[in-house]
Formats: C-alpha cells, sequence, structure tokens
C-alpha cells in the first residue's frame, strides 16, 4: 500500500510503528539542500505549538546536518507559513545511522533502516529547543524520495521514552 501525507496523518499507531519498522533506509544525500514540511501526530503538539514545522538537511564538512523552523499553527489543510514571516531556525541535529548512534550510545537497534537526528550533538541546542531529543527517520514508500515517517525520543540516561510520530514532506529548497 502507497501512503501519502495525509494518510499518515490519519493513520493509527499500529499503523505508524509498522511503516517504521519496514520503512526504507533515507538516502540522507537525496534530502540535503532541501526542507520539509512537518506535522507532529501526538495531541501534546497542539498544547505546546507545535504540530506544524519545518526541517532542513544540509552538509556541513563530512557531515550531515540540520535544523528545525518555527511554522504558524493553522489547520492540517492550509499551507506550511512562517510563524513570523521569515524562517527562525532552531533545534539543530546530527545525522547518523541507527547503527552507529547504536554503537555510540550503546543502545540496542530499534528501527534498522532509520537514519538518527541526534539533537544531544550540537552545542546551539538547550534543553527547550529539544538537547534531549533523537529522531528515528524512514522512508515510507520505497520508491517515494519525498515522504518520511519519524519517531522522536526523549533520551533520559540510556532511557527513551515519550516517544511520538511526525511526518515529513519535501517542501523546498533551502534558501540560506
Amino acid at each position: 500500500m502507497e501512503h501519502t501525507f495525509e494518510s499518515l496523518a490519519k493513520a493509527n499507531t499500529k499503523t505508524l510503528e509498522n511503516i517504521m519498522k519496514e520503512g526504507t533506509m533515507p538516502d540522507i544525500r537525496k534530502m540535503t539542500g532541501w526542507e520539509f514540511n512537518g506535522y507532529n501526530l501526538t495531541f501534546m503538539a497542539d498544547i505546546l505549538g507545535i504540530r506544524k514545522f519545518r526541517k532542513g538537511f544540509y552538509k556541513e564538512g563530512d557531515m550531515f546536518k540540520g535544523y528545525n523552523v518555527k511554522m504558524k499553527q493553522n489547520k492540517f489543510k492550509y499551507p506550511w507559513e512562517y510563524k513570523n514571516e521569515k524562517p527562525e531556525r532552531f533545534g539543530w541535529f546530527d545525522i547518523m545511522s541507527v547503527s552507529v548512534f547504536a554503537l555510540k550510545e550503546n543502545r540496542k537497534v530499534l528501527y534498522p533502516n532509520a537514519l538518527i537526528l541526534h539533537y544531544g550533538l550540537d552545542k546551539r541546542n538547550n534543553l527547550f529547543e529539544g538537547k534531549m531529543l533523537r529522531d528515528f527517520l524512514v522512508q515510507v514508500n520505497e520508491n517515494d524520495k519525498d515522504l518520511y515517517l519519524g519517531k522522536a525520543h526523549n533520551a533520559i540516561g540510556k532511557k527513551l521514552v515519550m516517544p511520538s510520530y511526525f511526518i515529513l514532506k519535501r517542501a523546498e529548497e533551502i534558501n540560506l
């Protein structure tokens, strides 16, 4: 079954978890230089004002990295627009394979085809900008390089807790 951004926004937890387990490894080189519209699938996102967001992916030296962008919090059907008329980047992360992550942090491999967006390594982040976040990211449909599913966790010691799902859809090239 081919999934869409819209169908994922309505999917149940069982479906999302199956996609995380069976998803394809994202090709970060195909994501680099692009921003993706994001949508958090947890009810807490409304309370926290982070339902809609954007993620950008870029390369710095030999490392793949990324950031989040604040977006207006309007309904799903409305366009993604910058919160304050211009991009406010925050929540910086390093990108690595799940196997490197498992070795670095002595953790079990949860999703073998995932990339990890690791927020704990960038010194620009503080606790409120996700310093504890570890996002697992998979490509949803094998031949669709524009749609991704993520599962965010908070790292507390050696535990990954309070997971929540999010979806990403390619939006536009990065304009720095």
